[in-house]
């Protein structure tokens, strides 16, 4: 039995196209193998090292590296144009169960926050360069400034963020509600 010391191909799990903007993703076996087959809903739809998704479905890459042992790599593709972000309406200081929270979806690139008080004085900022999807970016606001809780009330919120491979940038705004 052969064995491998080559990693098989890192993929992500899922990627985002839009097909009515024509914008795909180009992705790359890698430099370790000496053939690569990609297949669609298990039909076999290339043989180059490079290829362009233009379609979703259920994909496999099935490379074969120098020592000739198979590795088998399993992704998604969606069609998907508009980025989705998860958020609460409330918080709760100090609470970090019921904290500002921000959940983006494979398409967020970057972002940043921006919570100002009634007075549209700003009291919170964060960046964050590279959210993962799924899980809470490491903007995380849990009511308080220097410590110090904020007073009850209505809080404007913008989050802006890029779209990854269209270059294109998002404002999206809304109010929260600190509630203590």
């Amino acid at each position: 039995m052969k064995r491998s010391t080559i990693a098989p191909p890192i993929l992500n799990d899922l990627y985002s196209i839009c097909s009515s903007k024509k914008v795909g993703v180009r992705l790359e076996a890698g430099s370790d193998f000496i053939e690569s087959i990609w297949y669609k809903d298990e039909i076999e739809v290339s043989n180059s090292f490079v290829f362009s998704v233009e379609s979703e479905g259920a994909y496999t890459l099935k490379t074969i590296d120098r020592f000739g042992c198979e590795h088998i790599v399993q992704f998604e593709v969606e069609d998907k144009c508009r980025s989705t972000l998860r958020y609460p309406s409330a918080v709760v200081p100090n609470d970090p169960n019921k904290a500002f929270m921000i959940y983006p979806d494979n398409l967020i690139e970057w972002m940043e926050v921006l919570i100002q008080n009634r007075w549209g004085e700003l009291i919170y900022f964060c960046g964050d360069q590279h959210p993962q999807t799924g899980k809470p970016s490491t903007c995380i606001w849990d009511g308080t400034i220097n410590n110090r809780k904020v007073i009850n009330g209505s809080y404007m919120v913008q989050i802006r963020y890029g779209i990854k491979g269209q270059g294109e940038t998002v404002l999206e705004k809304c109010v929260i509600l600190v509630m203590d």
